[in-house]
C-alpha cells in the first residue's frame, strides 16, 4: 500500500513511499519506475526530495519510516542509502524539507517535531 507520494522539485518524477519499506520514484510521462529500493525494515511514511546546492537538485530524496528512521538516498545509484540516523524513539511520520536550503524536520509518534 503507498502511504506517501510527492512531486519532484521540477514536476518530472514522483516519489511513492509504501507500507513494505520501498522507495520507488517514477517518471511522469511514461510512468514508469525509475528507481525501486528496500529503505525501511517498516512502512515508510514520508518521501520528501531535498534541495542540494551544487549537485543535481533531482537526485536526493529523503524517506523515514516506522521503523524510527530518516533516510536520505541518492536516486542516481539506484536508491542507495548516503546518510540515515535514528531520528525519534518511535515512528517517524513526516518529514519535511525547507526548498531552497534542504533543512530537514521531522514529527514522531513520541510527540517530538525535529529540526
Amino acid at each position: 500500500m503507498v502511504m506517501s507520494v510527492r512531486y519532484g522539485l521540477d514536476g518530472s518524477q514522483i516519489a511513492a513511499g509504501s507500507s513494505d519499506g520501498k522507495v520507488r520514484v517514477f517518471d511522469v510521462e511514461t510512468s514508469a519506475a525509475t528507481m525501486t529500493t528496500k529503505a525501511h525494515s517498516m512502512s515508510v511514511r514520508s518521501v520528501e526530495w531535498l534541495f542540494s546546492p551544487g549537485a543535481d537538485s533531482r537526485s536526493l530524496l529523503a524517506s523515514c519510516g516506522e521503523d524510527a528512521l530518516i533516510c536520505v538516498h541518492d536516486i542516481r545509484s539506484n536508491g542507495s542509502v548516503i546518510a540515515s540516523w535514528r531520528a525519534h524513539t518511535g515512528a517517524v511520520l513526516g518529514i519535511g524539507a525547507a526548498a531552497q536550503t534542504g533543512i530537514l524536520s521531522s514529527c514522531g509518534s513520541d510527540g517530538v517535531v525535529k529540526v
